[in-house]
This record gives structure tokens, sequence and C-alpha cells, in this order.
């Protein structure tokens, strides 16, 4: 009697699937944000700063790269929000973005709500965290720091793409003006992966 049969299986490797390491300010809307672009081809590590100030963000990151290094393909980004911060931490942290091509910046002025605001409409003169507050209400009524995926389809992530684009003049490490985000940046590599 001859014994059943294995199925023959092809010896291979599984797909690399691209790895951004993002450490955030913001511990609860930016990490539910991404995780809602965090598609089956890459991987999202969180790096949680000590402190929530560009400085002790990117002092986070620099460490955790350091115990984890970026394999080819990887990215590392930081996403900050410009709020009051001296212009010398974010010109460090800007610094350190440009340091490699697999290094990223994603900040929104005055904050990363303003990016989302972009998702509904084209924000035109709304510069303060009161006003992007208020604005974002009208199309999230109950958002109070927490994203629901519902909230943010394909159609609405693209437009905010297009219309923050519209408004980075491109002029600077960072958007230096209130009412402008680079948090597109980091979008678009995400979706490209």
């Amino acid at each position: 009697m001859s014994s059943p049969r294995r199925p023959h299986r092809t010896q291979g490797r599984l797909p690399y699937r691209k790895r951004f390491v993002v450490a955030t300010e913001g511990i609860k809307t930016e990490r539910e944000y991404l995780a809602l672009i965090n598609r089956e081809r890459i991987t999202v590590n969180w790096v949680r700063p000590d402190s929530s100030n560009p400085m002790g963000v990117l002092k986070a990151m620099k460490r955790h790269i350091e115990k984890e290094p970026l394999r080819r393909g990887d990215e590392a980004w930081i996403v900050i929000d410009r709020d009051h911060w001296a212009e010398t931490e974010l010109n460090d942290v800007a610094s350190w973005a440009n340091s490699q091509p697999n290094h990223g910046m994603a900040l929104s002025n005055p904050k990363f709500e303003y990016w989302m605001l972009l998702h509904f409409e084209d924000a035109k003169g709304v510069s303060t965290s009161y006003e992007i507050k208020n604005k974002l209400r009208q199309y999230l009524p109950s958002y109070v720091k927490q994203v629901a995926p519902s909230d943010f389809s394909e159609e609405n992530i693209a437009r905010a793409i297009v219309r923050a684009k519209s408004q980075d003049d491109n002029t600077h490490d960072w958007p230096k003006s209130p009412g402008q985000t680079t948090v597109y940046r980091l979008i678009e590599r995400m979706l490209e992966a």
C-alpha cells in the first residue's frame, strides 16, 4: 500500500513588506489615522517618544533606528505639529529628514487635524487650532481626537493629497505658514508601497 502523496511546496521567500518606522508626537490621532493607510504590503512600526516635543520625537527615532536599523527599502518618518515649537527644533528634525533619502518629516501647521480637514474641503483661510477644530466638527460631529475608518474613504484621502500639494510651496523644509501640511508626502509613500 502506498502512502498518500504530500502536496509539493515550492521553496521561496515571502515577499518583503516595506517597513515604515513612524514616530509621532501625538499618541492617538496620528496613529489611528495612519493605521487606516497600513496596507497588506507594508508594515508600520511605531516609535513612542519620551516627550512630545520635536527633539524628544527625534531622539526616540534615532534610538529606535540604532537598535533596529532600516533595511533597504524601509523608511523612517517623524510626524509632528508646528504648535508653538521653536524653529530651531523643527529645523533640527528637518536636517535629520534631509540627511538620508529614506528619512522624512511630515509636519502640519498648526496641527495634524488640518491634514484631516483637507479630506473634506480646501480649508482656505483656516489657520488656527480653534478654526480647524470647528470646521472639522462640521464633517465629523463627534470627533474628539479619535479616528474612525468610515470617516476617511480612499477618495477623500486622494482629495486631501491634491489639496495639500496645491498649498505646499516647497520653498522650506517644513510649512512655515499656518494652514499647510506635508503629511501628504508620507501618505503618498505609504500608498505607493
